[in-house]
């Protein structure tokens, strides 16, 4: 999941931490992240055996129930991300066709102002003084859904995704197109816009206790731990993969670093305006949003169904045959699971579209198993059964690593942003 769902939510994010804090999380978090994503390698290694995922890792060492639980937390990742995908798509669609509409039919001049930027920006109309926009904006409630699943819902129906493997790149772009917009943003806003004086409206804490928000967050914007037995399978030369995660994860820290810090700290009202999706501090009529969310609607839209096609191929393993081990794929299983997940993220993009939200409860919950239960407990385990135990201090650390993940979890619902 690294480098997806959570890049417009950093800056929020990065505020719940303060401006050093954040910067100390990031690291520490891609630290730990690496270490224990390191383990994952290390322990096939260690038995001389070769496992097509980490959940059949589980499996060998700690039990069917270890992999069920895996498969669970894997499915939990999955389903966040669907949700925050299918609210991004809601959220992009809706600014874009309220765009076109007041250009198109209001007449309304495009937003040109490169250093604008609202607290709470005016999307559903009705404050506005046009009956004709609160009109048309109050019927695009119920006209944006229903785009999205007669585009989206055949389509999430396919058997085969090769086709949206093939987009994969925009991915890549998307990084790079949302860096430059941040830049060219910060550098409309005179770029530092931070004070440490408790009255002024730019104030900023150097650390603040609602830092476990910015955790949480991480713990699913690092993950990549349960694929990456089968992303470095076919490697050339299995050797150099330590060393590949560790470019990986420096690249990513230091993209959610600029990223985080250009907004934070450039952004010219206070910090507590900053929005879960920091494009929704823009209004629709300004163009280069609109640029933005048209590009990321494209993005998200042939992402989806692949992440929908990962998610429905994780539900049916869960049904597979004990005896065989085959999955069966009967397409009422695929119309059934289809529906029930975009029916739920219908219901958050109505009623819950805080992406920040369900991002740290979603990554927090599934990190604790994921990114710092399992990976130690097998290692544990992988060193216990060639006969090599570990020295109890380290052990001890070990230990101190998986009460700091459950502690990650728990703390989502003492803080609140």
């Amino acid at each position: 999941m690294m480098m997806g769902t959570s890049l417009l939510c950093l800056p929020w994010a990065y505020h719940q931490a303060g401006l050093l804090g954040g910067c100390l999380i990031i690291l520490l978090m891609t630290g730990l992240c690496f270490f224990t994503a390191s383990l994952v390698l290390k322990v096939p290694k260690l038995l001389s055996i070769q496992v097509n995922e980490f959940t059949d890792l589980c499996s060998l060492l700690l039990g069917s129930m270890a992999h069920k639980i895996s498969q669970i937390s894997s499915l939990s990742i999955l389903a966040g991300g669907c949700i925050v995908y299918w609210v991004l798509m809601s959220n992009f669609l809706r600014h874009v066709i309220s765009f076109v509409y007041q250009v198109e039919v209001l007449n309304m001049t495009i937003g040109l102002n490169t250093s604008s930027v609202v607290c709470d920006p005016i999307i559903n109309g009705s404050q506005s003084t046009d009956e004709r926009y609160n009109q048309f904006m109050s019927d695009l409630d119920f006209v944006v859904p229903g785009i999205l699943i007669l585009f989206i819902g055949p389509i999430t129906c396919l058997r085969s995704v090769n086709f949206f493997l093939k987009f994969n790149i925009i991915g890549t772009f998307s990084v790079f197109y949302l860096l430059a917009f941040a830049m060219f943003k910060a550098y409309s806003w005179n770029f530092i816009n931070i004070s440490f004086d408790s009255n002024s409206e730019f104030y900023v804490h150097l650390f603040d206790w609602n830092f476990p928000i910015f955790t949480g967050v991480l713990s699913l914007a690092m993950f990549i731990h349960n694929c990456l037995t089968t992303l470095l399978k076919t490697q050339k030369n299995p050797k150099h993969n330590q060393r590949d995660l560790a470019i990986a994860y420096i690249l990513v820290s230091v993209t959610y670093l600029l990223i985080s810090i250009i907004i934070y700290v450039s952004f010219p009202l206070s910090k507590t305006c900053i929005k879960d999706n920091f494009l929704d501090n823009f209004e629709s009529n300004d163009l280069f949003a609109f640029i933005t969310r048209l590009f990321l609607l494209l993005q998200v839209l042939s992402l989806f169904p692949l992440l929908v096609y990962m998610f429905r191929v994780q539900v049916l393993q869960l049904f597979k045959d004990p005896i065989t081990g085959r999955i069966s794929y009967p397409f009422t299983r695929t119309i059934i699971i289809n529906v029930c997940l975009l029916t739920v993220g219908c219901l958050f993009a109505k009623f819950y579209p805080q992406i920040g939200t369900i991002i740290r409860y979603c990554g927090s919950f599934s990190g604790m198993i994921l990114i710092f239960i399992l990976p130690t407990m097998t290692f544990i385990k992988a060193r216990n059964v060639i006969e090599k135990p570990l020295h109890p201090f380290v052990r001890g650390c070990l230990f101190a690593l998986i009460m700091l993940g459950i502690a990650n979890f728990i703390a989502q619902f003492v803080v609140h942003s």
